[in-house]
């Protein structure tokens, strides 16, 4: 589950990354540049390994899209909750804009969604 995990911290951190070249971060009120380099894809796909490890709960075995957005919830709430204020953004991330939570809404529900079906394709190939 690691792996899946994994995969959706890579393509979380991707997203954000791209958001970032296109100016979404900006409208969000991020107005530091979002690197793709390795220390910010280390953390996405290690943090994504870690938060994985959900995908080891039997819920929702049916529904690969409604588990990995399930199970995206963790990780929004942590970073709403202890990361941003933490960084100084606030509870939700407030601070730096009133879009903050729905920029950690999407980029979480994405990583979930691709954790998800990479958990999918692993059942049904093992």
């Amino acid at each position: 589950m690691f792996s899946a995990g994994a995969l959706g911290g890579l393509l979380n951190a991707l997203l954000f990354w791209l958001f970032g070249m296109v100016g979404i971060t900006a409208l969000v009120g991020i107005h530091a540049p979002i690197k793709w380099d390795p220390p910010h894809i280390y953390w996405g796909v290690t943090w994504g390994g870690i938060w994985g490890a959900m995908f080891l709960l039997p819920w929702l075995k049916g529904s690969v899209v409604l588990r990995g957005l399930l199970f995206s919830i963790a990780p929004t709430l942590v970073a709403w909750l202890i990361v941003f204020p933490l960084r100084g953004m606030g509870p939700l991330g407030l601070n730096v804009s009133a879009r903050m939570p729905l920029l950690a809404i999407v980029l979480n529900a994405v990583w979930g969604i691709g954790a998800a079906l990479w958990v999918r394709e692993a059942e049904i190939r093992g």
